[in-house]
Order: C-alpha cells, then structure tokens, then sequence
C-alpha cells in the first residue's frame, strides 16, 4: 500500500515536471478568444489575448477607423483594437497577419453597418480677444447663441444632423475654467478682419487644432463685414459652389490662412429686419459662418439661402 502510495506520488510529480518541461519548450502561436471578431456599428475596444513563444508581429490593411497596439505581458501578450463608430450604411472589415518565427494566424475583423443616421458632434471653442474689460463676451451668451444656431440647424427645410457643443477640455486634455470659452488680451484693437485670417499677425501659431475643434475668433473690427469663414480644402471633383476650381491637394492644413470663423464684435448684440422678418444679428452671424466653414454657399440669408452677395478672398468667405 506504501509503495502504491509511493509511485503515485511519483507519477504525478513525473506529469507535473512533464508539463513543466513541456511549457517551457512550447514553440508556437495562440489567439485565446478565437480568431473572427463581429462587433456593432458603435464600435469598441477589442482586447485579444495572445500567446507566443518569440517576438510576434501585426500586419495588414487598416484604415483611420481602427487603431491597433499591443501590450507586452509577463506570459500572455495583448493585441488591442480601438474600433470607431461606423457611420456608413454597409458594414466594414479588415484582416490582419499575426506572425512570429514559428507560425502566422489570421485574424478576421467585421463591423456592422449604421442602422440610423448618425449625428455629428462639433467641439467649438470661441477665442475671444479684448483691449478693454467692456470688449470681453459673458459665457452664458455664447451658449445661448450655440444653443439658438443648433436648432436652425436641426429644424431647418433638412436636419444637418449635426450638433455644435462648447469644447470642454484644452489640447494638452485640461479641464477648461469656462466651457468653450479661451479670453486673451490683445494689443491693436480694433483690427482687419482679413488681415486676422490671412495671418498678417502670425495667428496660425496658437489656434487650436481645426481637426479637433471648431475655432471662433471674436474681435472688434472695423469692417462692415460681421463675419468671415475659412472654406474647406476640395478637389475639384468635388467642388463647391463659389469656389475657384482648384486641383490642388494638401497633405497638411496650410498655415498662410487661420482656419477659423471670425466674428466682428462690433456687430454683436444688435438685430436687424429683412424681408419683414427680424434676425438677431449674432445669431444669424454664426449660424451663417459656421455653414461656409462646413461648406455651405450662404445658409440662412432668406431661410431660403439665395440671398447674399459672395465677398471671397482666397478661401475666406463671408
């Protein structure tokens, strides 16, 4: 019975060692969770465990919508998928190459299409430069005025489906002290509104990513104009109404303009009749803007947009 005892002990310190042994020469490459993937139109983080015996590497054919990593770990690796919202009505997918010295595996990605239509939220941010206290903007009437330009948006002749919200962090990721809102003190006051555009005062260098934020400079400007808007970079088999055909490609935003909406605050707080309707002029000002800096002609001039008169230098439009 000892003995018995004894070559049990025995043969499962033997199966233990075994496996030990057979651990530590495992030569291979493991997905754990599978290798075809479906996610919703939502999008997500995939995080796929991974298993390899030598360096591992990931290759293949992703767009802008996925964004792919890994993570070392002390046994087992993770590949990481960022996957963004799809807003197309067809589905999307892509596949991806894990290899390492001793094998390479497939990895199958599927995302479905959008099923209503998506809407798109636009961080503004509104720079408003001052010489004197009295020139400064309170925040609640800029939230008033944002608030008042989405619902034209949203209960015009078509729904945009789009939505301007005060920006809510800085560049580096900072809590902003006002939400959409950056004050700065500015020498030369009052200033040409197309001389501020053009960058006659080397303003490209602090305005903030126009990829990641809508930036309204306000400022007081003696030009009759209350308004101007950089236009977006087409080619010219896309081109929009009252631009110069242009073939011209730019792998970067120029810096020789500053992309943004300015807006005169010298005509701020006023009103004006047209047609015998009455317009709050701020309003109509940066709801018009903001459509040229989206690309459109001239948005809301009749509630029509056939209205107006086309000012444009460059790509600045008014």
């Amino acid at each position: 019975m000892r003995l018995n005892r004894g070559l049990s002990c025995l043969l499962f310190l033997g199966v233990l060692a075994f496996s030990g042994c057979s651990d530590d020469k495992w030569e291979g490459l493991k997905v754990f969770d599978g290798t075809f993937f479906e996610i919703g139109s939502e999008g997500e983080q995939l995080r796929i465990p991974i298993r390899s015996s030598s360096e591992w590497v990931v290759t293949g054919n992703w767009g802008k919508w996925c964004e792919i990593r890994q993570e070392s770990g002390e046994k087992v690796d993770t590949l990481v998928l960022d996957v963004g919202v799809n807003i197309a009505r067809q589905e999307r997918g892509m596949s991806l190459e894990l290899s390492n010295r001793e094998e390479t595996l497939e990895i199958e990605l599927r995302q479905a299409a959008a099923t209503e239509e998506y809407e798109y939220v636009l961080p503004v941010i509104f720079h408003v430069l001052y010489r004197v206290p009295e020139d400064d903007v309170p925040v609640g009437y800029l939230s008033s005025c944002l608030e008042r330009v989405n619902e034209l948006y949203r209960d015009g002749p078509v729904d945009m489906n789009l939505k301007f919200v005060l920006a809510t962090h800085d560049p580096n990721g900072q809590l902003l002290e006002e939400p959409g809102v950056r004050r700065e003190f500015r020498e030369g006051l009052p200033m040409d509104m197309f001389d501020f555009v053009g960058n006659k005062f080397g303003d490209c260098a602090w305005i903030w990513d126009p990829k990641e934020y809508i930036n309204v400079v306000i400022f007081d400007s003696k030009s009759i104009l209350s308004g101007c808007a950089h236009f977006p970079y087409l080619p010219e088999c896309v081109v929009l109404p009252g631009v110069l055909f242009s073939d011209w490609y730019a792998d970067h935003l120029p810096d020789a303009h500053v992309h943004c909406v300015a807006w005169n605050r010298s005509h701020m707080f006023s009103r004006y009749e047209l047609l015998g309707v009455i317009f709050d002029y701020d309003v109509f000002t940066l709801a018009h803007e903001m459509g040229h800096y989206l690309g459109l002609l001239h948005p809301f001039v009749d509630g029509k947009g056939i209205l107006g008169i086309i000012v444009m230098t460059r790509r600045i439009i008014v």
